[in-house]
């Protein structure tokens, strides 16, 4: 029958379902060492990409990319980690003093997380795909948070989801629902994700393309 052919809409979704599966799988696991979280998030945004654009298997694509971004990736991922406990500790000894500038210090800290929580969006993708350092992976991050500002809230709605939903399973069902979060709490936001940034990535990758083929050039 057609509608169960290779080609065929249903077979299709079946087979990135099972894709996203192996995925959740695959970031938990290399997130293990928690020290590793930010490579296994780049790696995830990566293969999340090949696979919308149905390029490439996922263990060949998240290993890869896990690989060439470990040290760049765990870099970023620590930064993020130590600015948020400093804020929050600092939020919490704030809320301790009472007083009506430490009440304007906490807001100060809760916007900043907040601003955080919007470059984090897009420097896993922009490590994932672009060659950069650090530095210059956090300026174009900077840039795309507010030059896409709605993708971008709905990007940091997306990157808090898998946490949501860990509490909102452990706090309403139990042991019984952790299968369900295990196999696609964290591979599907990502993928959604990976939705809404795949047509500007296009874009720049296009650009990147015409730039390199613009120095072979000259260089000949």
């Amino acid at each position: 029958m057609k509608f169960l052919g290779y080609d065929s809409p249903i077979m299709s979704f079946l087979s990135k379902m099972a894709d996203l599966l192996f995925l959740n799988v695959l970031t938990l696991i290399f997130s293990i060492p928690i020290i590793t979280i930010g490579a296994a998030t780049t790696a995830a945004h990566y293969t999340s990409l090949k696979i919308h654009r149905e390029e490439g298997h996922v263990w060949s694509c998240f290993w890869k990319s896990f690989k060439m971004n470990l040290k760049q990736s765990t870099g970023i991922w620590l930064i993020f980690v130590v600015y948020s406990v400093v804020s929050v500790v600092a939020y919490l000894v704030y809320g301790n003093m009472g007083s009506k500038v430490a009440s304007a210090g906490q807001g100060f800290l809760m916007a900043t997380l907040i601003f955080a929580a919007f470059v984090y969006a897009w420097v896993m993708p922009l490590q994932s795909r672009f060659v950069n350092t650090i530095r210059t992976t956090f300026k174009n991050a900077f840039y795309m948070a507010f030059r896409y500002f709605f993708r971008t809230l709905l990007m940091t709605i997306l990157n808090a989801l898998p946490v949501g939903l860990f509490l909102f399973i452990f706090l309403v069902l139990g042991l019984r629902g952790f299968p369900v979060w295990m196999l696609y709490g964290i591979s599907v936001p990502i993928y959604w994700c990976a939705l809404l940034y795949d047509k500007i990535f296009e874009q720049l990758e296009e650009i990147i393309l015409e730039n390199e083929q613009e120095e072979q050039i000259e260089a000949e």
